[in-house]
């Protein structure tokens, strides 16, 4: 069930799930390594925010993504993993076109 999400500090409503990541390339190498998304708002506010949803299954789902994915041992932290920004440089790094300085220049 998709949610659309407002936070009292953004004049925006947005998407807000409890996710994780993981990019690799063809060779196994990560380019973003497995991590939960940093949504920037402590876990508590994710909890709270859950408790709105309209019924029991759903806020029982919601409680078990938050537990798998952030845990439960400081619930006052900020989300912890990489940013959705973090997350895009290190894929904006990755594919940028090298070109080699002489014929003989090897390109990682």
């Amino acid at each position: 069930m998709w949610r659309i999400l407002k936070w009292d500090k953004s004049p925006f409503e947005f998407a807000l799930y409890p996710l994780q990541i993981a990019i690799a390339n063809a060779n196994g190498e990560w380019i973003v390594p497995v991590t939960s998304i940093n949504y920037g708002p402590p876990i508590r506010a994710m909890f709270d925010q859950g408790k709105s949803l309209p019924n029991n299954v759903d806020r029982y789902a919601w409680e078990g993504m938050l537990h798998k994915f952030y845990g439960t041992a400081d619930i006052d932290a900020i989300t912890p993993g990489m940013t959705w920004t973090e997350i895009a440089n290190r894929i904006d790094n990755y594919v940028q076109v090298r070109i080699p300085q002489t014929p003989f220049d090897v390109v990682h």
